[in-house]
């Protein structure tokens, strides 16, 4: 891999170095990460392979699976290593062959927690290490409150059901014998308010351009949803710059709740 060349040229790591939540959920998993360097480690839920390359930057042995198709094809064939087309809850690798494991912003899409979480469980080693990301679920917090009303619903973000709630992720968790030895909050309040505004345009492109008759059917899953690569995704990089720095204000503000988790969760004993 000629990590020159896919810094500067791969889009979907610019599209990491240019998202807020993106970059802030590789900086929170990158405090977290332990050493790896003679693990045998799984990325489910890889998509086009941004945060993919940045992890194996960090050392390991890396396999990185997706349920589809074309962004697993894309990205094998942008930075090469070992890539799988499976079902997330039935991946049909070996039991047991995993030092770490690695799901991020993927838990809001699976459908069946029980049947996930033991599917974790069942490919760890024993003292194998889990790393899960998700959205913060809490209603108290002021841009969850009002996301509905902007009209930023789950069903925008491709999402089959509402946020799982943090005391069902962490019984769904102790049930699968994976005991979390670290949290982290991440993404305060101003890092949110960008990340809605981002979103609203989104929803203000899509008006417009159904209204000119252009269909768009995806839903958002990053930033580069909403200014696809091309002249919108060049102009919104050139803001991008303010958009950061009114969501480092965040760093300031450290007591302050976070609209995302990470975890860290060891597997201990066995199913």
């Amino acid at each position: 891999m000629n990590k020159e060349k896919y810094k500067e040229n791969f889009f979907p790591v610019n599209l990491l170095d240019r998202s807020v939540r993106k970059r802030q959920k590789w900086l929170a998993i990158r405090r977290i990460l332990t050493p790896g360097k003679r693990k045998l480690c799984l990325d489910i839920g890889c998509g086009s392979g941004g945060i993919t390359y940045r992890l194996r930057e960090q050392g390991g042995s890396w396999v990185s699976a997706d349920l589809s198709y074309e962004p697993v094809h894309q990205a094998k064939k942008d930075i090469g290593g070992m890539f799988v087309v499976t079902d997330t809850l039935k991946m049909g690798l070996y039991p047991g062959s995993f030092q770490r494991i690695v799901a991020l912003d993927l838990i809001e899409y699976i459908t069946n927690y029980e049947a996930f979480f033991k599917e974790i469980s069942l490919l760890l080693a024993p003292n194998g290490e889990f790393y899960l990301c998700t959205p913060n679920a809490d209603k108290k917090l002021f841009w969850n409150r009002i996301r509905n009303r902007l009209g930023i619903t789950d069903e925008i973000h491709g999402r089959p059901h509402p946020l799982i709630s943090i005391d069902e992720l962490y019984y769904e968790l102790k049930h699968s014998n994976l005991t979390i030895s670290e949290t982290i909050n991440f993404c305060g309040f101003f890092s949110e308010m960008m990340q809605a505004f981002i979103d609203v345009m989104y929803l203000f492109l899509r008006k417009f351009r159904r209204r000119n008759s252009i269909k768009i059917e995806k839903p958002i899953l990053c930033v580069g949803d909403v200014y696809p690569k091309g002249l919108a995704y060049k102009l919104y990089s050139l803001f991008y710059p303010v958009i950061w720095a009114i969501s480092s204000i965040d760093r300031l503000r450290k007591n302050s709740p976070g609209y995302s988790i990470m975890l860290r969760a060891v597997k201990v004993g066995q199913l």
